[in-house]
């Protein structure tokens, strides 16, 4: 039998957050957000499950109406920047490749 990479789940429970308006969890791993496919959210616990194969950050996108940017010209909405900045970048892919080291 072959042993999972992934954490069987994992819930955090998330007090004093609306997660109603809740639209995906975003994964930051070897240099990108990627959308974590199987996050669910249950509004009613305040809780968010998921499975990973790696702990490092993550962000939770939820919608506010009225707060959405346009995009110039007044059509659609632009998606807000995601990432870090050239600085933090470097650091995180060091990071990443010293942990392969250690």
């Amino acid at each position: 039998m072959k042993k999972s990479t992934k954490f069987d789940s994992v819930m955090v429970n998330l007090n004093g957050y609306d997660l109603s308006r809740f639209v995906c969890l975003l994964h930051y791993q070897h240099g990108y957000w990627s959308v974590v496919d199987d996050a669910v959210a249950d509004p009613s616990t305040n809780t968010l499950s998921f499975s990973a194969n790696a702990l490092s950050p993550f962000v939770i996108v939820s919608y506010r109406e009225g707060t959405v940017p346009k995009k110039s010209g007044g059509e659609g909405i632009a998606s807000p920047q995601t990432g870090y900045d050239a600085v933090t970048e470097g650091c995180l892919a060091l990071k990443e490749w010293f942990a392969e080291f250690f």
